[in-house]
């Protein structure tokens, strides 16, 4: 199983899940609102950001400080 890399960037309240290791190409998105979606050429998910994330997530103290 592949690990799954997530940066939350506090200044943006961003929320990054990057599932991409091997950099793949993004060939399309798909957009819910704050919430986007990356695919790949074979209909992987690359990578998930969200927007105003800490309206969705209670985020421990920790979590902020990676």
């Amino acid at each position: 199983m592949e690990s799954v890399n997530y940066e939350y960037e506090e200044d943006l309240d961003i929320l990054y899940v990057n599932n991409n290791l091997n950099k793949e190409k993004v060939i399309d998105n798909l957009v819910f609102g704050n919430i986007v979606i990356d695919f790949g050429e074979d209909g992987k998910v690359l990578g998930i950001e969200i927007d105003c994330a800490s309206r969705l997530f209670n985020f421990p103290l920790c979590f902020h400080q990676l």
